[in-house]
């Protein structure tokens, strides 16, 4: 049940409070209250607080007691709604003084020293420039006149919004969640002037510019992060024959791609490289450096360079030709020093 607007209280002694004159309930009205009381005090002694706080409050405004209102403070107190159970016990033993009640008088004197410090307080102050003519705080539905800033509001545990506004200004608003206990300070800044209309302007405003479809967003063709695996032909420039190399690769970052892979061919090695790339799109020019190790009677280490271009016609899959040469420092009898190595290849990203 939502009670933040019993809950705000700002009173004065309930003692010095005058006695507000109503119409006496009718017969009917009397049994109809009797009734809720009686369904409100069954409710709070099964634990089921909110029911019996609707039902003993609905009572209390068709025929207010103050063994009702008694009951309904208890009621609001267990369902923790201790600002609200706070107020009602001082309204309680206004009456139970008023109408010589020491049983009643003596309950609610025990409740309030009970819940004094439990009951959260909230203190809303006005910053320096912040008091401006017409101004209006609140705390949720209670508005707080100018004698009540800078005082300690009771309040229900749980969230509350604080909000000031004023003509011609931009409105304060916060919200302030409070514990039990708990003695909170909310400070309303100067609230800003609203900027002014701006002024007519007899000149026609120009038409708004038309949508044009855009043209789908192209896929990235970059390689970064990517593990990938290829398969290169390498050719003997001199047509006697061409090597199979397998391997795989890895982007560090859109320009750079270490290789490693396996020579399949009249000569088996390994093949150690990398990849190098001038262009992040799907035609990426390229050089290809690297290490070859020919096992030759022996392994023997070698050098490899060339220079081609990539063409990437999916995220994930490339092809690329390159034309470059090996040199062999140590080359076994019936192979050359120096060879030129026309290559073609694909490859494939994850």
């Amino acid at each position: 049940m939502r009670l933040s607007a019993r809950g705000l209280v700002v009173l004065v002694l309930i003692l010095l409070a005058p006695c507000i004159a109503r119409a006496e309930p009718t017969p009917a009205e009397r049994a109809l209250a009797t009734s809720l009381f009686r369904a409100g005090r069954a409710l709070l002694a099964e634990g089921r607080f909110a029911e019996a706080c609707e039902k003993l409050a609905e009572s209390q405004r068709i025929d207010p007691g103050g063994g009702t209102l008694l009951n309904l403070a208890i009621c609001h107190e267990k369902l923790g709604a201790v600002a609200t159970a706070w107020t009602e016990f001082n309204e309680s033993l206004a009456l139970a003084l008023r109408e010589n009640r020491t049983d009643r008088e003596d309950l609610a004197r025990e409740h309030l020293a009970s819940l004094e410090a439990r009951v959260p307080k909230l203190v809303v102050v006005l910053a320096d420039g912040a008091a401006v003519e017409g101004l209006v705080v609140s705390v949720d539905n209670l508005t707080l006149r100018a004698a009540a800033l800078g005082t300690a509001v009771p309040v229900d545990p749980g969230r509350h919004v604080v909000s000031a506004r004023a003509a011609g200004r931009v409105s304060f608003e916060r919200s302030i969640d409070v514990s039990l206990g708990q003695v909170a300070t909310v400070e309303i800044t100067p609230l800003e002037l609203l900027p002014a209309p701006p002024a007519p302007d007899a000149t026609p405003a120009p038409p708004a510019p038309r949508d044009e479809p855009r043209a789908p967003k192209a896929e990235p063709r970059d390689h970064d992060r990517q593990i990938g695996v290829f398969a290169r032909v390498d050719v003997d420039g001199k047509a006697r024959g061409l090597a199979t190399v397998l391997g795989a690769s890895f982007g560090v970052g859109n320009y750079f791609e270490p290789t490693f892979g396996v020579i399949v061919g009249p000569t088996m090695g390994v093949w150690p490289g990398t990849s190098v790339y001038f262009l992040a799109g799907p035609f990426k020019p390229m050089v290809l450096l690297g290490l070859p190790i020919y096992f030759a009677g022996g392994p023997r280490l070698s050098l490899h360079g060339a220079a081609g271009v990539q063409w990437d016609p999916l995220r994930h899959m490339g092809v690329f030709v390159q034309v470059g040469g090996q040199i062999h420092p140590a080359a076994p009898a019936g192979y050359e020093s120096l060879e030129l190595v026309p290559s073609a290849g694909v490859q494939a990203r994850l």
